[in-house]
């Protein structure tokens, strides 16, 4: 899963996950879930580990499988929310607003930002719970259409969805990469 670090260890109604926000050293023997801080390598560099070292860990005991919470938890450690301040003001957005969301839990926001090429958005998501499906994202922004790209922005040869009342049907396959060029529908003089 993209820049999530997590392992977990789970038996029928009981289970714990270990997260990290800098390692990747996991190890399971038995009831024993291991993370290994320091590799200590001699080569190519034999100073390599050597001198202070700062992570976050932490264990995330839970009562059903790894899919009900750890990733969005994997999430929240590795990519935290960022405040931005900004004065007070008139506006016109809700105090609070979903831009994009799924009704399938194991669809995750890999990246939303503008396209390489123009004024354009590129939606990124990533299926992180190994299920395949259809589901119905949704977008509160003025989109027309999402136009189906690969990783680089290039038309994949599938065709456009429109947009309707805010959304469009969307097919996943487990652990896969979806990415959607999103035209943004011109804003006029009078609105």
């Amino acid at each position: 899963m993209p820049g999530l670090r997590w392992a977990d260890l789970s038996e029928h109604g009981y289970g714990v996950s270990l997260l990290t926000d800098a390692k990747y050293g996991y190890s399971a023997h038995g009831g024993t879930l291991g993370l290994t801080s320091l590799r200590a390598p001699t080569y190519p560099d034999p100073l390599a580990d050597e001198g202070s070292h700062t992570f976050t860990y932490c264990l995330l005991p839970h009562a059903d499988g790894w899919r009900d919470g750890t990733v969005a938890a994997a999430h929240d450690l590795n990519d935290p929310l960022r405040v931005v301040p900004v004065r007070s003001g008139r506006g016109t957005w809700p105090a609070t607003r979903s831009l994009i969301a799924t009704d399938a839990p194991g669809l995750r926001l890999s990246s939303l930002k503008l396209a390489e090429d123009g004024d354009d958005l590129v939606l990124r998501l990533y299926e992180a719970h190994g299920a395949r499906g259809r589901a119905r994202a949704t977008l509160d922004l003025p989109a027309t259409e999402a136009r189906p790209v690969d990783v680089l922005e290039e038309p994949n040869g599938i065709s456009a969805a429109p947009i309707e009342a805010g959304g469009w049907e969307v097919e996943y396959r487990p652990y896969g990469v979806a990415t959607w060029r999103l035209p943004m529908a011109r804003r006029t003089e009078d609105g």
